[in-house]
């Protein structure tokens, strides 16, 4: 068989309608889809008295509501934010994962401000179309699940998008101030990926956390080198103290390069998420006893 001749078979044997339905998204072509969706001239339908009314997009609508929105900053209009986020012409091109990310942020913040004034539509007598925009939430929602990101509410009514860990969402669950909750999801978002500032920032964060489940942490055969090793990297790489001058200065640490000191940044991110479980589990003592108890049953003397 020829190589053209294998290729047309493959594709002809590949897919019934149930794969076509089934299979993996196309994250461009659903970007694009979204942007259609949220853009589309017919989604609301303003009533004028002596007429059939206006067609408007969504985004159009939004626009209206957007000096209004407390977390627009000084932005004045959605277009001059997508400009600064650089998703503007995202149709006109092939959106990177930090472009993708930043445009479903974006959406989701215009959706999220539309539900809060939504009350709006029957005083103002405006009416949307159901089925579409009902298309335009499943699809926003399909497409963050295979990209496996979730959201993340920050002040003034802003969410992000960071991906889903089983183990941060546990470790946020256990965790009970505010700002450290944050900072534990904040550090994954995608611009903070190489930014070594703003992971020294929510290092910060977490070192001052640490400090009360160290102690606790130093007491049990399991967390006391766990607690060492966590407090020496919090303490030596520039996060609680500053190792790069004066006193406390390293010269390991102010000779490293930078992508090794992310790197190290990375390792103290997971050790302290290993230290809050730990911590959690320790502390824990009903589990511990229901856990005793099922070696009794399972391993009977």
């Amino acid at each position: 068989m020829l190589p053209d001749q294998k290729r047309n078979t493959e594709v002809t044997e590949k897919k019934s309608i149930y794969d076509f339905l089934s299979g993996e998204m196309n994250v461009t072509k659903e970007i694009y889809k979204l942007a259609d969706l949220f853009e589309r001239k017919d989604i609301v339908r303003v009533r004028h008295k002596y007429s059939i009314g206006t067609d408007i997009s969504l985004e159009q609508w939004v626009a209206g509501l957007f000096l209004g929105w407390n977390g627009r900053g000084s932005y004045l209009t959605p277009n001059e934010l997508k400009r600064d986020m650089e998703i503007a012409d995202i149709k006109n091109k092939v959106p990177n994962e930090l472009q993708t990310t930043l445009y479903l942020e974006y959406l989701l913040n215009m959706i999220q401000l539309f539900e809060r004034e939504r009350h709006l539509l029957k005083s103002q007598s405006v009416s949307i179309q159901t089925p579409v925009y009902q298309a335009l939430i499943d699809n926003l929602s399909l497409l963050l699940s295979q990209l496996n990101l979730t959201t993340v509410q920050k002040e003034r009514g802003i969410t992000i998008l960071v991906p889903e860990s089983p183990v941060v969402t546990e470790a946020v669950e256990i965790v009970e101030k505010p700002d450290v909750k944050l900072a534990i999801l904040e550090y994954n978002h995608i611009t903070n990926r190489n930014n070594l500032s703003e992971k020294w920032k929510i290092l910060q964060i977490l070192a001052h956390d640490f400090e009360p489940r160290r102690n606790e942490l130093e007491k049990t055969s399991e967390g006391k080198n766990l607690a060492s090793d966590l407090g020496f990297l919090f303490n030596k790489l520039n996060i609680r103290h500053n190792n790069t001058e004066g006193k406390k200065a390293v010269p390991a640490i102010q000779n490293m390069p930078e992508k090794d000191l992310l790197e190290w940044y990375d390792t103290t991110y997971r050790l302290y998420l290993t230290a809050v479980l730990l911590h959690d589990y320790a502390n824990d003592k009903k589990q511990q006893a229901k856990i005793t108890a099922l070696k009794a049953v399972v391993n009977p003397r």
